[in-house]
């Protein structure tokens, strides 16, 4: 056998399995090579049914998320046991730690037993836990000695692992991939004297900018535009959530959009496919967030609704700009700024959109398929393998 077709025994560890947010990891692990063995590290479990998964190590179903919560408060790594449990089942060669925070829990107990470590980083673990709370500079800057390779999806994160103080030869940039299979290219077409279909998909959260894209089409409304807006996405129960769904009510209601405006609340990958062969224009105005937190790379859910035919009108905001075609490109705006939002979309509606879609599309192709991406992932394993001299002590 090869190095990268040699079977491998990996165990994935993540807080929860899985937020239907998330949808874009699910499909990671499902479309690695079959010479790779994944097991799920998890402190709780979601949405089973969605997100079926043969092998998870999770917390007894007693224990509720807030006593979680408060073991790590008193210093309890509650990823502890649960990984010691899941390492002398499965017999891993590779710890892979989806998010930074996760990685710098589990980052003893990979370095102590000699097992390789991979850690990929996602977005608030780079930029919002290092502001709101500074001992995660220093925590990382410890993981970032002792771990073997971490994973971020663009060339924006990348530096910002950087000036985290992350080794640059310790960084391996993979884009995102999703399902290209699952997603057919279908150019929207808007016939003259018909309404727009506008759709945002997304947590309600600050970086999303939600109130923006609502802002830029309530000045819209007022030079005259009929449209309809869709919004698929809630409020989790944490109170910055809280905050931004009544921010995105206010915005409604100061524009008076309630008319032109359906919530969807949270839907399942299925349902949100669906939407967006629904609609016209996907909105996603990115913003970094008061207290630092950002997309970090960009939503996927750009990346998919570019790969199904839609324009996308959003910002410069992180690695954004990484994952559209030239043409899309171009009309990407400064976060925060309704007027420049407005101004792009009254551009694109009045324009037309045919090359840039399917520019969009030929480039998420090219850079964005999930089978590329998981098996350059699969690379990662084969060479932090070959190269650190590991020698688990199971």
């Amino acid at each position: 056998m090869t190095p990268t077709s040699q079977a491998i025994s990996i165990v994935h560890a993540t807080r929860v399995w899985l937020p239907l947010t998330m949808t874009w990891l699910y499909n990671q692990l499902r479309h690695l090579p079959d010479h790779i063995a994944n097991h799920v590290v998890c402190e709780r479990v979601e949405n089973r049914d969605a997100f079926f998964f043969d092998a998870i190590t999770t917390c007894p179903s007693g224990l509720s998320r807030w006593s979680q919560r408060l073991l790590r408060i008193f210093g309890f790594q509650s990823f502890h046991p649960l990984l010691n449990r899941a390492i002398a089942q499965y017999r891993p060669r590779v710890v892979h730690s989806h998010f930074g925070h996760v990685g710098w829990e589990n980052t003893k107990i990979a370095h102590n037993r000699d097992l390789a470590h991979v850690v990929t980083f996602y977005g608030l673990d780079m930029n919002m836990l290092p502001v709101i709370q500074p001992k995660w500079k220093q925590r990382y800057r410890y993981m970032f000695q002792v771990v073997d390779q971490v994973i971020c999806e663009g060339r924006h994160m990348a530096a910002n692992l950087v000036a985290l103080g992350c080794p640059e030869h310790k960084i391996r940039v993979i884009p995102i991939g999703i399902d290209l299979e699952r997603i057919s290219f279908s150019p929207r077409t808007l016939e003259p004297g018909s309404k727009p279909r506008f759709l945002i998909v997304g947590a309600f959260r600050e970086k999303k900018g939600i109130p923006d894209a609502i802002g830029a089409l309530g000045r819209l409304k007022q030079r005259g535009l009929e449209f309809e807006l869709t919004v698929i996405g809630d409020a989790t129960t944490e109170n910055r959530d809280i905050l931004e769904k009544r921010r995105i009510q206010v915005a409604v209601d100061r524009w008076k959009l309630s008319g032109q405006v359906r919530f969807l609340g949270f839907q399942p990958y299925e349902r949100i496919l669906q939407e967006f062969y629904r609609h016209h224009i996907f909105l996603s105005p990115s913003r970094t967030a008061a207290n630092g937190d950002t997309e970090g790379g960009a939503p996927v859910t750009i990346i998919e609704a570019a790969a199904s035919g839609m324009p996308v009108i959003s910002t410069t905001h992180c690695d954004i700009p990484n994952v559209l075609g030239k043409s899309n490109r171009q009309r990407l705006v400064r976060e925060g700024d309704e007027g420049a939002l407005a101004h792009a979309i009254d551009q694109l509606t009045a324009s037309g959109w045919d090359r840039l879609v399917r520019e969009n599309r030929t480039f998420i192709e090219k850079q964005h398929d999930i089978r590329r991406s998981a098996q350059a992932i699969a690379q990662v394993y084969a060479d932090v393998l070959n190269s650190s001299g590991h020698n688990p002590s199971i």
